[in-house]
C-alpha cells in the first residue's frame, strides 16, 4: 500500500476544508493559484503579489486600494503573513475589503524552515497572532494549531533541551507546525 504521508500542508488544507462552511462568497484567496482549492463551492478570486503564479488579482497585500470596501464575503490567507513587511497593514486591508460579518481563515507557520520567496520575515507566537488579528478589527472565533508528528515533537524537545541546558519551558508550544485562526469581520 502506497499511502501519502500526512504533512503539515495536508493537515492545514484539511483545516481549511473543515472550516469551509464559514466561507461566504465571493472569497478572496490570498497567495494561491486558481488550481489550488478549486473544490471551494462559492465564487473565489485569487490574489498574489507575483504575476508568475497567474492569480486573478495582482496586488500588494498591504495596499488593496483597487478593491472596494466590503467586496468579499470571506478571506482565506494561509502561509502568507510571514512574507509581508507590515502584517498589521495587510490584515487591516483584508478587514476593509471583507463585508461586515464576513470570515477570515488565517494561518502562519510556527515551526517551519526559512523559506524566502522572496522574503521570509517572521514567526508569530499564537498570542502575538491573536493580538495582531484583534487589533486590526477582526473578532477571533477560534485560535489553535496544526499538530506536528509526535516523533518530530520528541526530537524538537530534545534539541531545545540541548540548546537551553536541560530546560524546555514551553515544550507544549513545540507541538505545532502552524497557527490557525478563524475570525469574523
Amino acid at each position: 500500500m502506497n499511502e501519502k504521508p500526512t504533512t503539515a500542508r495536508t493537515l492545514l488544507e484539511g483545516w481549511v476544508r473543515d472550516n469551509a462552511a464559514h466561507l461566504v462568497g465571493p472569497v478572496l484567496d490570498v497567495g494561491t493559484t486558481r488550481g489550488e482549492r478549486s473544490w471551494i463551492q462559492v465564487d473565489r478570486m485569487t490574489l498574489d503579489a507575483s504575476p508568475s503564479r497567474s492569480p486573478d488579482l495582482i496586488a500588494d497585500l498591504e495596499d488593496l486600494t483597487g478593491l472596494p470596501d466590503g467586496a468579499f464575503g470571506s478571506v482565506i490567507c494561509t502561509e502568507v503573513l510571514e512574507h509581508v513587511a507590515r502584517p498589521e497593514r495587510a490584515l487591516t486591508e483584508l478587514r476593509r475589503v471583507t463585508a461586515p460579518g464576513g470570515s477570515l481563515l488565517l494561518s502562519v507557520p510556527w515551526i517551519y524552515p526559512f523559506h524566502p520567496c522572496p522574503l521570509d520575515l517572521r514567526r508569530f507566537t499564537l498570542q502575538g497572532l491573536v493580538r495582531v488579528v484583534e487589533e486590526t478589527g477582526w473578532t477571533v472565533c477560534h485560535a489553535g494549531g496544526i499538530p506536528i508528528h509526535p516523533e518530530a515533537h520528541a526530537h524538537l524537545i530534545a534539541a531545545v533541551k540541548l540548546m537551553t541546558g536541560g530546560r524546555c519551558p514551553a515544550a507544549d508550544s513545540l507541538g505545532w507546525s502552524n497557527w490557525v485562526i478563524r475570525a469574523t469581520a
